[in-house]
C-alpha cells in the first residue's frame, strides 16, 4: 500500500497523521503531484483549522494553506491544488457552501451544526411542564427574574455571565421551582472538575455531560433512539462545549417532555474542540438569553476586579481591609523573565504558606498562557517541583529534572475511560513501583500502569490557562510576561483570575499585563452556526 498509494494510510493508523506518512512517501520517491497527495494535504488543512477551533475555511485561504504545506515544484501548484479541491467537493469528502467567500469544512461538521441550529431555532416553543409554580421573586434582580420566566416557559434557554453575577443564585431558584412540581433533574457539566464545582455550589449531585450520555469510552448509550430520562437539564460551562459534544448532547433530548438550560461565561475561552456554541447562541439572540451584567457587591473586590478586566482595567493591588491577605495583587517589574522567575520562588519559598496561609500543593495554582520558554509550564513546573519538594518535604531535588516522584501533583493529558480519568483531572502521587503509580483523583486512589502514567500524566504545578478551565482554586498565580505577547489578550487574563476562589496574584512585567487587558481580540471562530442562526434570527451583536 506504501508503494501504491500511501496517502490511504492518513487518518487509518493512530499516530500516523498527513505530516508523518507525508515524510515516509516522499523519502521513497513518491511524486509530490500525485492526486491522493494533494487530496490529503487538502483534508489535513481542514483537520488544522478544526485544531484551531474552526469549523470552516475559506476557499481561497484553504488553497493558500495547501500550497504553502505542499511545497509543490510546479509553477501551476495551485491550480493543481484547486482541481483536487474540486474533486474532494464533489465526491462529497469536503463540502462547499456559500459565497463571497465560499468556505469549506468537513460534511459531518457542517452536518452537525446544521442539526443545532435547527434544534436552536425551534427553542421559543413552549416548555413542555408549563405552567409551573411560582418562584418567590423577591430576592431576584430584574435580569434573574426574567431568566427564571424564561426557563419556566421555553423550551431552551440561556443565562450567561461572569463570576460574581448571580448565575449560581439564578439556577437554584429556576431548579427549585422544577423540583417544586415534583420534576426530575438533572445537573451536567463538560469536565469532572466542573461537575464537582456545580455541586458544591448547588448543594445537589451533578455529573459530566459524558457520563449523562452513558458513554463508555467507545460510544454513547443515549442519543437519537434512546433520550436522557429527566424533566429538566441544566448544563453548565457552555463555553467548554465544542461542536462535537454539543451535538451528542442534543439529539438524546426529547424534547416534547425535557426543558433544557443552559449555563456559562460568553468572556472565558471558548471550547478546546471546534465550534463557538455559547457565543455564536449570545450573539445570534436564537434563543431565549439573559445577560447577566450586574457584579453584586457581596461577590467581593476579586470578582469586581475581575470583572473590570472586561472594561480594559487591571485594578492595583487591594487594600487588606483587616483581612489576613488581600484578595487581589499585581506584581510587577520592568525587570526580564528570570526576575518573575525569582519573584514566583520567593512566593513559594516565603509568603505563600508561611504569611498567607495557603497550601502550596494543594491551594495554589500557577496559571501561564504558554508551555514553552523559560515561563512556560514545563520550566515553571521543574523550578516549582524542586521548591515545593525542599520546602515541604524536606527533600532535594536535581535542577533540571522534572520526573514525576511521591507526592507530585500531577495532570491527566488524555482520556482513559477505563480508568475513568479524563483529561484535566488534578491529581496526586501516593506511591509509584515499577508497575504502576498510585494518584488519588478526588479522593480515589487509581492505579496506572506505569507506562500509561509515564505518557499521561505530567507534572501540574504550573498548568496553561486553557486547561484550568472549569476549576477553580483558593490562590491562582497568573503569568503575564512580554515573551508571551502573541498569546495575550483579554478574555485569556479575565479566564485566568476567575480561577482563584480566594486570591488572584497578577505576576509579570507593567506593559505585558496592561496590554493583556486591553487587547480586546474577541474569540472569534469560523462556524456553520453562526451563519445559519443569522440567516434566520438576523444578527444581534450583544456582546463584545
Amino acid at each position: 500500500m506504501l508503494k501504491q498509494d500511501p496517502y490511504l494510510l492518513c487518518g487509518e493508523l493512530p499516530g500516523f497523521g498527513f505530516r508523518k506518512i507525508d515524510n515516509i512517501a516522499l523519502r521513497m520517491g513518491t511524486p509530490k503531484s500525485l492526486p491522493s497527495r494533494l487530496q490529503a494535504g487538502l483534508v489535513h488543512a481542514v483537520d488544522e483549522a478544526l485544531d484551531d477551533g474552526d469549523c470552516w475555511v475559506e476557499r481561497d485561504d484553504l488553497i493558500a494553506r495547501a500550497d504553502k504545506l505542499l511545497i509543490l515544484d510546479d509553477l501551476d501548484g495551485r491550480s493543481l491544488i484547486e482541481r483536487q479541491l474540486d474533486k474532494l467537493t464533489e465526491k462529497g469528502a469536503l463540502v462547499s457552501t456559500w459565497n463571497e467567500p465560499t468556505v469549506i469544512g468537513l460534511p459531518e461538521i457542517e452536518a452537525m451544526e446544521t442539526f443545532l441550529a435547527d434544534v436552536f431555532r425551534q427553542a421559543h416553543r413552549p416548555n413542555p411542564h408549563e405552567p409551573l409554580p411560582d418562584v418567590a421573586a423577591s430576592e431576584l434582580s430584574c435580569e434573574q427574574r426574567q431568566a427564571v420566566e424564561n426557563a419556566s416557559r421555553s423550551s431552551i434557554s440561556l443565562i450567561t455571565g461572569g463570576a460574581g453575577s448571580g448565575k449560581t443564585f439564578t439556577i437554584d431558584a429556576i431548579v427549585r421551582t422544577y423540583e417544586r412540581a415534583g420534576m426530575r433533574c438533572a445537573l451536567a457539566a463538560p469536565t469532572g472538575k466542573a461537575a464537582r464545582r456545580m455541586e458544591q455550589t448547588t448543594g445537589r449531585s451533578a455529573q459530566t455531560i459524558h457520563r449523562l450520555l452513558g458513554f463508555n469510552g467507545r460510544a454513547f448509550a443515549k442519543g437519537r433512539d434512546e433520550k436522557i430520562d429527566a424533566d429538566f437539564i441544566v448544563i453548565d460551562e457552555v463555553s467548554m462545549v465544542d461542536v462535537r459534544l454539543a451535538f451528542q448532547l442534543f439529539q438524546a433530548i426529547d424534547f416534547s417532555r425535557t426543558a433544557v438550560l443552559l449555563v456559562g461565561d460568553h468572556n472565558q475561552l471558548p471550547s478546546v474542540g471546534p465550534g463557538n456554541v455559547l457565543r455564536d447562541l449570545v450573539r445570534s439572540g436564537a434563543i431565549p438569553t439573559v445577560v447577566l451584567n450586574q457584579i453584586f457587591r457581596q461577590a467581593g473586590a476579586l470578582r469586581q476586579n475581575c470583572a473590570a478586566i472586561l472594561s480594559g482595567t487591571v485594578a492595583p493591588t487591594a487594600d487588606l481591609g483587616g483581612e489576613k491577605t488581600a484578595p487581589w495583587w499585581v506584581v510587577s517589574s520592568r525587570e526580564d523573565g528570570p526576575w518573575i522567575r525569582n519573584a514566583l520562588e520567593r512566593m513559594f519559598r516565603e509568603i505563600l504558606s508561611e504569611k498567607l496561609g495557603f497550601d502550596l500543593i494543594r491551594g495554589v495554582q500557577v496559571l501561564t498562557p504558554m508551555h514553552d520558554g523559560p515561563l512556560g509550564t514545563r520550566e515553571l513546573n521543574s523550578l516549582l517541583q524542586r521548591v515545593i519538594h525542599e520546602n515541604v518535604f524536606g527533600t532535594a531535588i536535581t535542577d533540571g529534572d522534572a520526573s514525576i516522584r511521591i507526592e507530585d501533583k500531577v495532570i491527566q493529558t488524555r482520556n482513559d475511560y477505563g480508568l475513568d480519568v479524563m483529561n484535566g483531572s488534578i491529581g496526586f502521587v501516593r506511591d509509584i513501583d515499577s508497575d504502576r503509580f498510585v494518584v488519588e483523583f478526588d479522593g480515589r486512589e487509581v492505579e496506572i500502569p506505569a507506562e500509561a502514567a509515564r505518557r499521561d500524566l505530567r507534572l501540574a504545578y504550573a498548568t496553561s490557562i486553557h486547561k484550568m478551565q472549569g476549576s477553580e482554586f483558593p490562590c491562582a498565580i497568573v503569568i503575564a510576561h512580554k515573551s508571551h505577547a502573541r498569546m495575550h489578550y483579554r478574555n485569556l487574563l479575565y479566564t485566568a483570575v476567575t480561577r482563584a476562589q480566594k486570591t488572584a496574584i497578577i505576576l509579570g512585567d507593567p506593559w505585558a499585563i496592561q496590554n493583556c487587558a486591553r487587547e480586546e481580540r474577541a474569540s472569534q471562530r469560523n462556524t456553520f452556526l453562526s451563519r445559519l442562526l443569522s440567516e434566520r434570527t438576523g444578527p444581534l451583536e450583544r456582546i463584545q
